[in-house]
């Protein structure tokens, strides 16, 4: 049979991490339209988990050139499976600590399936509305299955670093395989969990038939970038089906259908133990779950100094910054429920927005939203999204000559401080830089008295004759003291009394630095630590005022990008 399918994005964004751990890869028969696509995810808890994610989408191009080998399409996707877990353990026996998370969608005469391991996922989209997503493997996830927390608290919840199962070479991964049930007109959305967490479900369906999707992503991860700066990874396959497919019902539990058709199997053909195992797995993260709230830590430790949160086994991998993320866990080994407490992910993310994106000019530029996050109020008694922006104005979209004889961001400094749009203490530092065969995007900082503005965040995209300005925000500081009044160690030990009034332990989450930014709303210096509350045991961002040690703002965390 021949079917027609499109595929209508490929994008995977840096964000606002010093490297890129995604891998995709889509490969297409034009005659038949069978096709398999597929994303990976390094895990953020290895050293190089993007060779994990390169060896699966090496191996997706061999079994695509084999697929008529295949008498099935379970055999395809399971050899995609189980060879592409051998190339990973071949990486780690010659020295490389690496895994990846799976999520492979592929197409073969009308028939659909997936296979997957971890937390990226597919969603199935009809109709305006998700009808099938596939179910993360990780204990934020079977907390939900359990009915402890809702669906839309697992990005939130800092179980949802703690990956029970991805692709690490080891001969207890499993694969959970998927048949899809497809109509004329269905999309398919393939992503990285640092995606998923830019548009909460009921975004996904009209986000897929929007025909100015990219833009609307790139607003949205904008917007995300100058509220968290250190945001995940993002990457995404949006696929739409044409002709060719039976127009057949999925089946559907409360609007949304997950894995009604699925079988967990290892990487042998034994099917029978795989929904074994995922039980004794959901029974396990019940026991880590009990024992996490039993012995969550409540008081100081003997030298008074603010309690942390020791993390389950793997240790973040620092990086040489003042901002360093705490990476997804490699899956957590069952065998040890002793230890509770759970490690958090990367780069935070904000809460779900409560607007939808306005559709934007097909040929514009991304632009940032005006629109923030929702966020919890902090000492000021302001809306934190209405201080944040009252100095922060639009960057000019100005084209910039640039001949190269002196760096860019030079030539761009100079043009800003000339256009009366930053100061003379004002810096541009560049954070990012994202380049393909259709765009060299580079995003800038901007720093007073060496000091990041708190979403101050500039992007440009290099042209042959210079630079364009595509979106961003800047603020122009002239009244900024040249360091803080007072240091961390002092403000958080003043808040921390405060709090404990008031019978609320406030815990450092363990690795987690301070770090020192400029509020532009009200022009002072803050420090920004992620912390746990003990009332509501949930992370969140806390921004403490340097002058009166207050709570400037609190943000609650999606846990992926922190």
């Amino acid at each position: 049979m021949t079917t027609t399918t499109t595929v209508v994005l490929e994008l995977s964004e840096q964000g606002g991490r010093d490297y890129n751990q995604d891998r995709l890869i889509v490969l297409q028969d034009t005659d038949s339209g069978d096709f398999i696509a597929l994303v990976s995810d390094g895990v953020g808890g290895t050293a190089k988990g993007e060779v994990a994610a390169e060896c699966l989408t090496t191996v997706a191009a061999q079994v695509w050139q084999q697929r008529s080998e295949f008498a099935s399409l379970q055999q395809l996707l399971q050899a995609l499976f189980e060879q592409g877990n051998a190339a990973i353990a071949a990486a780690n026996a010659a020295g490389t600590n690496t895994a990846a998370t799976l999520v492979a969608l592929a197409a073969r005469g009308g028939e659909v399936m997936s296979v997957h391991a971890g937390d990226s996922r597919i969603y199935q989209c009809r109709d305006n509305k998700v009808v099938k997503v596939t179910q993360d493997h990780s204990l934020a996830y079977a907390k939900f299955k359990l009915g402890e927390i809702t669906e839309e608290q697992i990005a939130t919840h800092p179980g949802q670093s703690q990956l029970l199962n991805c692709m690490t070479g080891h001969s207890d991964v499993h694969a959970e395989y998927s048949e899809w049930q497809v109509a004329v007109g269905d999309y398919f959305v393939l992503c990285s969990d640092g995606f998923w967490e830019l548009f909460p479900q009921t975004e996904m369906a009209p986000l897929a038939g929007n025909e100015n999707r990219q833009f609307v992503i790139a607003n949205r991860l904008e917007q995300m970038l100058q509220q968290h700066p250190r945001h995940d990874n993002t990457s995404a396959v949006f696929i739409h089906c044409g002709s060719g497919f039976a127009a057949q019902q999925t089946e559907t539990t409360n609007g949304t259908s997950h894995q009604s058709s699925a079988a967990v199997v290892k990487p042998s053909n034994d099917t029978s133990s795989g929904n074994k195992r995922w039980a004794v797995m959901i029974i396990v993260a019940a026991a880590i779950a009990i024992a996490a709230l039993l012995f969550w830590p409540q008081q100081l430790d003997q030298n008074g100094s603010p309690p942390v949160v020791e993390p389950q086994q793997q240790q973040p991998i620092e990086e040489p910054d003042n901002d360093p993320p705490e990476p997804k866990d490699q899956p957590t080994q069952p065998q040890q429920p002793e230890q509770p407490q759970e490690q958090p992910k990367s780069e935070p993310p904000p809460a779900e927005p409560t607007e939808q994106e306005q559709p934007v000019d097909e040929n514009a530029p991304p632009v940032a939203s005006s629109d923030s996050s929702s966020e919890q109020e902090g000492g000021s008694g302001d809306n934190p999204t209405e201080q944040l922006g009252r100095r922060l104005n639009e960057a000019p979209r100005d084209t910039i000559p640039s001949d190269g004889s002196r760096p860019d961001i030079d030539v761009l400094e100079d043009h800003l401080r000339d256009g009366g749009v930053i100061t003379e203490q004002s810096e541009l530092e560049q954070t990012n830089e994202s380049k393909d065969e259709l765009a060299h995007i580079v995003t800038v900082q901007l720093m007073v008295h060496n000091t990041p503005v708190f979403g101050a965040v500039v992007r440009y995209l290099k042209t042959a004759t210079g630079m364009q300005l595509v979106s961003g925000r800047l603020a122009y500081l002239d009244d900024m003291p040249s360091q803080p009044s007072n240091s961390f160690d002092a403000c958080f030990e003043r808040y921390q009394q405060q709090q404990q009034a008031s019978g609320e332990t406030v815990t450092i989450m363990r690795d987690s630095q301070p770090t020192l930014y400029i509020d532009a709303g009200d022009s002072i210096y803050f420090w920004s630590i992620r912390v746990v509350q003990s009332q509501s045991p949930s992370l969140v961002d806390l921004h403490l005022r340097d002058d009166s040690c207050d709570a400037l703002r609190i943000l609650p965390l999606q846990v992926s990008g922190q």
